[in-house]
């Protein structure tokens, strides 16, 4: 009762300081209220105080009291350990608190109607609460060794606000410097007030723990942990591409009702974009076996049809099947299965699946189905390390009754290929048998131990499911509607009733559409909206004989390129203005196009078509050519000048095509025109 006791005592005081205004601004905000707000504790049963919990109450400044339910936790006397509790706090809020956290932990802190001064460490993303502390460390992903890695500075706060978290990320253990080259003032002296909090965190690698405070040097009262938000391979100099290739796959493994090819996510290109490919290929009435991954996927249905579902813990089961008994002269009604909704998807569909989100498929046509799917290993949403990971939930993946077969040039030993196996293998028989409640052969079932069908098997009788038809809503009249809005009901989209499919081969939505050319269509956040939530989007292009996609740069993604069917010159420039690929690509192959590289394609004789997945929800192009190009923007003088042409020149440069994006390859400028006659 002693820790309740004093925090009690003391929260209203603290609340009302943070809320209310001084004199002087509140960390240079200025604030608008002259009277602090007020806040108590209250034991829910003092008579058993440790059966029970805790209610906090708070007024804002001119608002009612409100019961906070949820409360950060302190772990010893003066010690903190705050996480991204500015998340929710709008600018002057946030530099309310951290100027409270800094003069109640370092230099300024002092004996007062408070108490002592305390320790603190705060894991935050926010610039302005992290500039104001004593110590910073930021942690971001090492894409090379698999594992965390960070760097740690001590600043002044007046230094360390006009550092960008890059130069913290990128810098080592030397004095703070300004972009002028100056070296920053000494830092503030350093609260002695207690030990070091804690000497290290466990990265759960096999790398060293990393040790934030050190026995031998100062204690920090006031440490920010900041964490770098994607993988960032630049920062590690992974897209330093001279060099780029069509890619096919390098790995084969074959099941009992199909097989699936990997590409080797090794590659400089791959390993660039910090994705993973590879393909599947199931006979009719084959089952991909229930698995879920590390990281996001996007899923492009290149040919056949078939059935899904994704398992998604905590969403209800709303598919039920029934039969009917009766007994005694009295009908009875029993339910044989209830499971979580099921989807149909057919060729040119492109599925969405989160990280960790369970998801099964099977092929209900009569030809084969093939899947190319992308990972996004470098997603937020992947904790672990760049190397794909599958976990099944059924048969054996991997193991011996499976044919495996690398094929393509192989360059020393292989590493980190994909992963995957079955996580019930790892389990206890007899703990199985308890947490489900059945006998030691269903148990061992489950680890699929002398399964010897793979990760794909064959369904004899047919998948004996409930499933929509693959027609109504779905792809009947909402499909007409617009892509842009007109689709809502007014209720919010949640993970268990959204949307995962959608169908990018239909010519009538095309985004840019030339008859004599081609079309071009997107998928984004704004036509599927949980591509917001995992980061990805998706494009198909169709191109007709010797058409030609305006030369243009992706502006916010990588482009992952995998092509359908024909083939198409293509040529891909660097930043040095160095042709990095400058070849012909063919059905079945990869190129991957980094982020503002520049890219042209020209079909051949028999047209090319492809599917592209970008690494952003709404990847933007811009074009160097066409009625919507940057050159058109640009005033005719200028491209006279730049160019050394004449005015009029430049002029026939900026207006001589009128499409956007598809070219039809008959194309002759008007000099040429005249030339020839």
């Amino acid at each position: 009762m002693e820790a309740f006791n004093h925090i009690s005592g003391n929260i209203d005081k603290i609340y009302n300081e943070l809320t209310k205004s001084n004199t002087h601004s509140v960390g240079g905000v200025s604030s608008t209220h002259a009277v602090g707000g007020t806040a108590y504790l209250n034991l829910e049963n003092p008579d058993e105080p440790y059966l029970y919990g805790i209610k906090y109450s708070a007024m804002p400044p001119t608002k009612r009291y409100r019961d906070m339910s949820q409360l950060s936790g302190v772990s010893g006397r003066h010690r903190f350990l705050l996480d991204e509790v500015d998340a929710a706090l709008d600018n002057l809020n946030v530099a309310k608190v951290a100027s409270f956290i800094r003069s109640k932990s370092c230099g300024g802190a002092r004996l007062d109607h408070f108490g002592s001064g305390f320790q603190s460490i705060v894991i935050s993303l926010k610039d302005n609460f992290y500039d104001k502390a004593e110590a910073l460390v930021g942690v971001y992903r090492d894409s090379d060794r698999g594992s965390p890695e960070y760097k740690q500075k001590r600043c002044s706060s007046d230094v360390r606000s006009q550092l960008p978290l890059d130069n913290i990320l990128g810098g080592s253990q030397q004095p703070c410097t300004l972009q002028n080259g100056n070296t920053s003032a000494p830092t503030p002296p350093m609260c002695q007030l207690q030990a070091p909090l804690i000497s290290s965190i466990n990265t759960n690698s096999s790398h060293s723990p990393l040790h934030i405070f050190s026995p031998h040097s100062p204690a920090s009262n006031f440490l920010v942990l900041s964490f770098a938000l994607r993988g960032a391979t630049w920062q590690q100099g992974q897209c330093r591409i001279s060099r780029i290739n069509a890619q096919e796959p390098t790995r084969r493994i074959q099941a009992e009702g199909g097989v699936s090819e990997f590409w080797d996510h090794n590659n400089d290109e791959f390993q660039c974009a910090g994705v993973s490919i590879h393909r599947h290929r199931l006979q009719p009435r084959a089952l991909m076996l229930p698995a879920y991954h590390n990281a996001p996927i996007l899923a492009y249905v290149q040919q056949g049809r078939g059935m899904y579902g994704v398992l998604v813990s905590g969403c209800p089961e709303t598919f039920e099947s029934s039969q009917q008994q009766f007994e005694e002269g009295k009908g009875a009604q029993r339910f044989r299965d209830r499971h979580q909704k099921i989807g149909q998807f057919r060729e040119g569909d492109i599925l969405a699946f989160p990280a960790g989100a369970a998801h099964w498929a099977y092929n209900s046509g009569d030809q084969e189905l093939i899947v190319v799917v992308l990972q996004d290993n470098s997603n937020n949403a992947n904790q672990l390390d760049p190397n794909p990971r599958s976990f099944f939930l059924a048969g054996n993946p991997g193991g011996r009754g499976q044919e495996q077969q690398e094929y393509g040039p192989q360059f020393g030993p292989k590493r980190g290929q994909h992963q995957f196996g079955n996580v019930f293998r790892g389990f206890d028989v007899q703990l199985l048998r308890e947490v489900f409640g059945v006998d030691e052969q269903t148990a061992r079932s489950l680890q699929g131990e002398n399964d010897q069908r793979g990760h794909i098997i064959t369904v004899a009788r047919g998948l004996q499911v409930i499933s929509p038809p693959l027609q109504g809503e779905e792809y009947g009249r909402q499909e007409e509607e617009p892509y842009y809005g007109g689709r809502g009901n007014g209720l919010e989209e949640t993970i268990c009733s959204a949307k995962m499919r959608e169908n990018i081969d239909k010519p009538s939505r095309a985004d840019i559409y030339n008859p004599r050319a081609g079309r071009f269509s997107t998928i984004n956040s704004l036509t599927l909206p949980i591509l917001s939530f995992l980061q990805l989007s998706a494009a198909r292009g169709v191109l007709y004989r010797n058409g030609i996609m305006a030369p243009h740069w992706c502006v916010n993604a990588h482009s992952v390129i995998y092509v359908t069917r024909g083939e198409s010159d293509m040529q891909i420039v660097n930043h040095n203005g160095q042709a990095v690929f400058d070849g012909r690509v063919r059905e079945g192959q990869v190129v991957v196009v980094p982020q503002n590289f520049a890219v042209v394609k020209r079909a051949g004789e028999q047209g090319c078509e492809w599917v592209e997945f970008n690494t952003n929800d709404n990847a933007l192009i811009n074009t160097l050519s066409g009625r919507t190009s940057a050159l058109r923007g640009l005033p005719a003088d200028v491209i006279a000048n730049a160019y050394q042409i004449s005015r009029e020149e430049a002029e026939r440069l900026k207006y001589s095509r009128q499409e956007t994006m598809m070219f039809s390859g008959s194309f002759r400028s008007s000099r040429e025109r005249v030339a020839s006659a």
